[in-house]
């Protein structure tokens, strides 16, 4: 027997039907219950009502946590647009972009908004043959130390490295001598934050 409108229109009437029914019924019980409760119980719902706002101050809470950790975001990456680097002194590369304005292009040094972990990247590509040492110094000491060594020929050179760092720490390149690069894109400083403290 094939379905008409019509019985289809009877069934979910009947569907319908059976469903109130049957929720009439538990909700009946469920009032019975708890009619039969001590007086001196907590009210089901005020346990409810408790459970959610604890509930929502939790939700509250990661909201704050990711908002804050979403206004922390810092990178920069800045290359070497001279040739001739004098040793001892911050390299002075020039920012391509710098979200979060912590490197400052004045003083060729990056200083960090936010405390965190962060990575650094760095690459030397000489324009003459010889030894050279390249530190990132954070505040005024060897963080880490990379050799760019060759006695024939021109010799690019890179490192990366994780650092925990507060804020207002300050990172800087220096040369252990004056030195010609290849500047553009062959070399070139970049950090970026990682995670941000809380």
């Amino acid at each position: 027997m094939q379905d008409t409108p019509h019985t289809m229109e009877n069934r979910v009437f009947w569907l319908t039907f059976i469903a109130l029914v049957i929720r009439t019924e538990v909700t009946s019980a469920n009032v019975g219950h708890v009619m039969r409760k001590r007086s001196d119980d907590p009210h089901p719902l005020e346990a409810v009502v408790s459970r959610l706002a604890q509930d929502l101050t939790q939700l509250q809470a990661r909201v704050t946590a990711l908002e804050n950790a979403k206004g922390k975001r810092v990178a920069f990456l800045a290359m070497e647009t001279t040739e001739g680097v004098k040793a001892h002194v911050p390299i002075p590369f020039s920012p391509v972009f710098n979200l979060g304005n912590g490197y400052d292009p004045q003083l060729h040094v990056f200083v960090a908004p936010y405390s965190g972990i962060y990575i650094f990247n760095f690459q030397i590509f000489c324009n003459q043959p010889g030894d050279l040492l390249v530190d990132l110094i954070k505040n005024g000491h060897i963080a880490v130390r990379m050799r760019v060594f060759d006695q024939t020929y021109n010799t690019s050179e890179a490192s990366s490295v994780t650092q925990q760092v507060t804020s207002g720490d300050r990172f800087w390149i220096v040369f252990d001598r004056d030195v010609s690069l290849h500047n553009g894109v062959h070399s070139f400083f970049s950090g970026t934050l990682v995670s941000a403290d809380d």
